[in-house]
C-alpha cells in the first residue's frame, strides 16, 4: 500500500444503512479529511520563550493527490489554542467539541452551497474526519488514549507495557471498539473526578468528542506515530541503536548482541550479595522494596536479569518488578 486509500477502510464508511459515504452521488461533493494536532512555540526558538506553547489543529483533505495534500496552501487551519501551556489531557475536549459539532452537520445533513466551480446551480457537500495523523502524544490525547508509558500503551491492542518486547503479533490481544466506547462513556458520565481517574488507570481510556462522530473508529483511525517514526528517522534509530541491527558489523544481524557492554557489571561480591538477598527474602513486597532501594544499583538489577535472560528494558523499578515476578514464578514450581 502506498496511500491510505489502498487500505479500503474509507470506502466502507456508511452514510446510512446500505449507502456508502464514498464516492457518493454525482450531484454531491463527498470529502474526507485527516486530523492533525500539534503544539508549537509562538516565539520560534528564542531561548527566553521556550516554555511557551500554543496548540494548532489542522485538517488535511485526503481527496487530493498525496503530493498536494500537505502543502500549506491546501491545509485547513481549524483552530489555535493559545498558550502559554498546552491543554492538559481531557482539557482538549472543549476545543475538539467545537470542531466535531461542525463535522456532524457536514455528515448528517450536509451543507448546501449555492454555487461551486463544477456545480453552477449549487450542490450539497458532506464531509468526514477519518485518520488522526499526529505525533504520539497528540494522537493519544485527541483520541482519549493513555500515554505511551501507561500499562496499556498501544492504541491497537491490550499488550501491557511490561511485555513491550513481545514481537509475536499473534499474542497481542486486540482492542475492542465496542468495549472502548463503553469505557469512554463511563468516564464521561462519571460523577466525580476520582471515579474518572480510577477508570482511566484501569482501562487507559478517556472520552473524546471524536467518538460523537458515528463513523469514527478510535482503534482503526488512530495512526501509529507516522510523524516521527519515518520522517524523523526514529524507526531507523530504534533498529540500529536499540535492537543493534547493523549488517556491517559482526553480530549485526542480532545473532550476537553487544548490549551488555554498555552496562558495566558490578563486582562479584556485590552480585553475590544481592543474589543472596533474592534467595532468602520470602516476602515479595519486601524483596521489591529492597531491590528498588537506594542500596541496590540499577546495573546490578540489569545484570541479574541478563544472567537469566529476563526483560532488561525500563527503569530500576521495572527491573525490580521483573526479578520479583521471576522469583514468584519459580516459587510455585
Amino acid at each position: 500500500m502506498e496511500d491510505m486509500w489502498d487500505a479500503g477502510h474509507l470506502c466502507k464508511i456508511l452514510l446510512r444503512k446500505g449507502e456508502r459515504f464514498l464516492p457518493g452521488p454525482t450531484d454531491e461533493i463527498r470529502l474526507a479529511f485527516s486530523f492533525l494536532m500539534d503544539s508549537f512555540n509562538p516565539y520560534h526558538m528564542k531561548e527566553a520563550k521556550q516554555t511557551v506553547s500554543s496548540t494548532a489543529i489542522w485538517l488535511v483533505l485526503v481527496n487530493l493527490p498525496a503530493h498536494l495534500r500537505n502543502r500549506p496552501e491546501n491545509m485547513f487551519l481549524a483552530g489555535v489554542i493559545p498558550g502559554p501551556r498546552k491543554p492538559s489531557l481531557s482539557d482538549i475536549n472543549h476545543s475538539l467539541k467545537l470542531l466535531v459539532d461542525v463535522l456532524l452537520e457536514f455528515f448528517d445533513t450536509g451543507v448546501l452551497y449555492s454555487r461551486t466551480a463544477r456545480h453552477k446551480q449549487g450542490c450539497r457537500v458532506r464531509a468526514i474526519l477519518v485518520p488522526v495523523v499526529s505525533d504520539m502524544l497528540a494522537a493519544r490525547q485527541a483520541g482519549g488514549f493513555a500515554s505511551a508509558t501507561a500499562t496499556y500503551f498501544c492504541t491497537q491492542c491490550y499488550l501491557k507495557v511490561q511485555d513491550v518486547e513481545n514481537l509475536d503479533r499473534k499474542t497481542w490481544p486486540p482492542r475492542d471498539v465496542v468495549e472502548h466506547l463503553e469505557v469512554a462513556k463511563q468516564w464521561r458520565d462519571a460523577e466525580t473526578f476520582d471515579r474518572q481517574e480510577t477508570l482511566f488507570k484501569t482501562h487507559g481510556v478517556r472520552w473524546s468528542p471524536l467518538l460523537d462522530l458515528p463513523y469514527w473508529n478510535p482503534v482503526l483511525f488512530t495512526a501509529i506515530e507516522p510523524m516521527h517514526v519515518f520522517d524523523a528517522g526514529l524507526f531507523q534509530n530504534h533498529c540500529q541503536q536499540v535492537w543493534g541491527i547493523n549488517t556491517s558489523t559482526v553480530g549485526g544481524d542480532r545473532t550476537a548482541s553487544s548490549t551488555t557492554k554498555t552496562t558495566p557489571r558490578p563486582s562479584d561480591s556485590e552480585m553475590k550479595k544481592w543474589y543472596d538477598i533474592i534467595r532468602t527474602t520470602e516476602q515479595h513486597d519486601r524483596l521489591l522494596e529492597q531491590l528498588n532501594g537506594r542500596d541496590c544499583a540499577r546495573d546490578t538489577l540489569w545484570h541479574i536479569c541478563a544472567d537469566h535472560n529476563l526483560r532488561r528494558a525500563g527503569n530500576k523499578w521495572q527491573l525490580a518488578i521483573t526479578i520479583v515476578e521471576w522469583v514468584g514464578f519459580w516459587a510455585f514450581r
